[in-house]
């Protein structure tokens, strides 16, 4: 089962049904009573009758011992992974060691070897008046060090002299073996910052352990296959966090987005369609034309949707209700866009019960024009003019179906039977505000079925016409070339099936040659990394299938237009793949010098429990 992040947090509004699309209206309010009504200002287990917290269980050492064995990778055969647990926690022991300036010798072999650890020569790979990146140059030359010089070498490599407030976080991503070592590759962050400047490093290590006993690890030897090192010089970031300055003082937030997803879950029921796989999307447009960005929140389902209008000052204000979008259904996705092409921006919000089409009156009122039918479980919505006929027609993403079929077989790298995306086409021209479906019609629903989370149009081979990309979870992403308004896959001939666990989808020329390159979003996972490429991961597979699991793992992807109908993947070689689980992925010039970045959103849910996947 996949899960998903929800990037907002939620007001639950009691005894809420859904029968259908329905507003937050109000009502006259009812007597107190004792039941379950529950209201952003109750505590977590302020009633008794329905506290979650669950008794404590006294359990003895033998049940706890028993427990650890259970739960231990070698109780399975896995001691890659066992041995995996135990050099990172080593490695993040001998950091701590560093940054307090405590003792690490116990971690350590008395004599190490190490390569290309110190600082040397570095080549400079962006420069501009505040930003400095600067990627380490490699001697490949090892020689011998103490166990005490190591550690002053490596606190030597870091420009400040004051570590307390060092960040350090370290992933396994490989564990080998030869003889009796141990070898693991490391990917290590740094960052730091002072008055005057904040610092970052990326690197890679290749680590050798020496085994002590059954359950620990001794490093002796590090090559630093790669580094590079970004400097700002200046404290401030680049950017803030606006968000309490912007929202905090309005009464939505109070109500709605002062708790997190963990907290609500708690608290709304899950016959609303609300549980840890919730996710909601925003929309960003002028809702009231007057030349500021507005944003359109989506909420989970019993909570009345924002939309948060930008105000002259600076800040915002809600206006859902006054302005006819405080939908209470769980709402995925939306965005603006004139459809009726009147001038101002309509609204599209998709719902479990159908896409929403809400015309703008340009007076910042809107008005439920079509509900656009499809299965429930919308992911993403985008709109384009994909037959070049002056209308904004309509693309809706569906991940599963509520009625899978009984003999539908779910194969976890190449999975069918999601739901069917649509694709409307906007007929306003004939009759307002009417829309058809021509899913069949363009060739779209031709493609099998699959779990789609995100899609995005580009004319890609400048002829003219809009192409969609289509990243799918759990095997094969779409590709459509626009053929007069018919659609035909090309993703193979392309060579950008990119099998994975397509999450978002990004269109950017980053090497400015006139062509639109392609980046996907995926997931990277360093354990999935660590089993794929052991001998006893699907030992009983072909190569090309261990291989598929291998890629599910790798993280994003970064195609180049090649300018023939075909590309080539480039992101491991610039070094974009790390994306972790890339739930949005955007280019954009993010300092104005010409050349295309790339921003990604990941994360999953927080808790208080650290230990809580």
């Amino acid at each position: 089962m996949r899960f998903w992040l929800s990037f907002s947090a939620i007001l639950l509004v009691a005894t809420v049904t859904l029968p259908g699309c329905s507003r937050h209206e109000p009502t006259e309010s009812p007597e107190p009573s004792d039941s379950t009504n529950i209201s952003a200002d109750s505590p977590l287990n302020s009633n008794p009758e329905t506290d979650n917290t669950l008794p404590l269980v006294p359990t003895s050492a033998a049940e706890f011992e028993q427990d650890d064995k259970i739960l231990s990778p070698q109780s399975d055969g896995w001691d890659s992974e066992f041995d995996a647990e135990v050099a990172g926690k080593t490695l993040k022991a001998i950091w701590h060691g560093i940054q307090t300036r405590s003792t690490v010798s116990e971690f350590l072999n008395s004599q190490m070897i190490v390569q290309d650890v110190e600082t040397g020569p570095s080549e400079t790979r962006y420069q501009d008046g505040a930003i400095s990146v600067q990627r380490v140059q490699l001697s490949h030359k090892s020689h011998s060090i103490t166990a005490d010089d190591f550690t002053d070498q490596i606190r030597s490599t870091i420009p400040f002299s004051d570590l307390s407030h060092l960040h350090y976080h370290v992933k396994i991503t490989s564990v080998r073996y030869e003889a009796n070592k141990v070898r693991t590759t490391a990917l290590l962050e740094l960052a730091n910052s002072d008055a005057m400047q904040s610092w970052q490093s990326n690197a890679t290590w290749e680590c050798q352990w020496i085994r002590v006993d059954a359950t620990h690890l001794k490093l002796a030897a590090i090559q630093v296959a790669r580094r590079q090192d970004a400097v700002i010089q200046t404290r401030q970031a680049w950017f803030a966090d606006k968000t309490m300055a912007l929202v905090g003082e309005d009464a939505s937030y109070l109500r709605q987005l002062e708790h997190g997803h963990h907290y609500w879950l708690q608290r709304i029921e899950r016959s609303h369609r609300f549980d840890t796989s919730v996710r909601n999307g925003l929309a960003v447009g002028d809702a009231n034309g007057d030349g500021l960005d507005d944003v359109y929140l989506c909420q989970p389902p019993g909570l009345p949707n924002l939309l948060f209008i930008h105000q002259p000052d600076g800040s915002v204000k809600n206006v859902a209700a006054e302005a006819g979008v405080d939908w209470l259904d769980q709402t995925s996705a939306a965005i603006f866009a004139d459809l009726d092409n009147d001038g101002d921006q309509d609204l599209v919000v998709g719902t479990p019960t159908g896409t929403l089409i809400l015309a703008n009156d340009g007076q910042l009122h809107f008005q439920h024009q079509a509900t656009l039918s499809h299965e429930y479980d919308v992911q993403s919505i985008s709109v384009v003019d994909y037959d070049a006929d002056g209308w904004l027609d309509v693309f809706i993403c569906i991940y599963r179906t509520e009625s899978p079929s009984a003999d539908q077989h779910f194969l976890y790298r190449d999975a069918v039977g999601g739901g069917q995306n649509r694709l409307y086409r906007n007929t306003s021209q004939n009759q307002p505000r009417t829309f058809q479906d021509v899913s069949h019609e363009s060739k779209i629903a031709e493609t099998a079925a699959r779990y789609t989370l995100a899609a995005s149009w580009e004319d890609f081979d400048n002829d003219g016409d809009q192409d969609l990309y289509v990243a799918n979870d759990f095997g094969k992403n779409y590709f459509y070339r626009n053929d007069d308004g018919t659609f035909t896959d090309v993703a193979a001939e392309a060579g950008v099936e990119d099998i994975g666990s397509g999450m978002s989808v990004g269109w950017g020329d980053f090497d400015n040659d006139g062509l639109m390159d392609l980046y996907v979003g995926n997931m990277f996972s360093s354990a999935g990394s660590r089993v794929t490429s052991q001998t006893a991961f699907r030992s009983n597979e072909k190569d090309e299938i261990r291989d598929i699991y291998k890629r599910l793992a790798k993280g994003n992807t970064l195609f180049k237009n090649q300018g023939d109908g075909t590309f080539r993947e480039v992101g491991e070689a610039a070094n974009v793949e790390l994306g972790r689980w890339a739930w949005s992925s955007l280019f954009a010039d993010l300092n104005n010098d010409g050349w295309q970045d790339l921003m990604v959103a990941n994360g999953y849910i927080t808790t208080s429990d650290t230990g809580d996947l």
